[in-house]
């Protein structure tokens, strides 16, 4: 068996803003330098990926991108020192949450894998 893990945050009562795709997203942009091109590598409309930014950033209270006006190759986007941050603090979570939940989840399909006398010994007063 495995554990199948999805973190989303939001703010009670709406719909949640942050997860992995929106970080995906940041993390394109941060490499690519612009909106287009990393909604174009993740096959999603650019209409759709500034659809997801706005709500990133209005239900975080702040800017994640930058616009850059362009010069000869045009302009494009560049993450804030928040956005940046926002992409390792997630990531950093995702890594904790999922550790912790697997220990938990090894303990949980150990308990069933065991017999039932071992699960109700002494030694397992918990059943774990």
């Amino acid at each position: 068996m495995n554990l199948f893990l999805k973190l989303y945050i939001g703010k009670d009562g709406e719909e949640p803003f942050l997860g992995r795709g929106p970080v995906e997203l940041l993390e394109n942009i941060l490499k690519t330098g612009s909106i287009r091109a990393a909604a174009s590598g993740m096959r999603m409309s650019y209409s759709k990926a500034h659809r997801i930014i706005r709500r990133l950033e209005k239900g975080l209270g702040l800017r994640v991108l930058r616009p850059e006006t362009g010069g000869a190759g045009g302009g494009g986007s560049v993450l804030t020192e928040e956005g940046r941050r926002l992409i390792r603090d997630y990531r950093k979570l995702e890594k904790e949450v999922t550790e912790f939940a697997s220990g938990r989840f090894s303990e949980t399909v150990a308990f069933y894998g065991k017999s039932r006398s071992q699960r109700n010994s002494p030694q397992n007063p918990r059943g774990f």
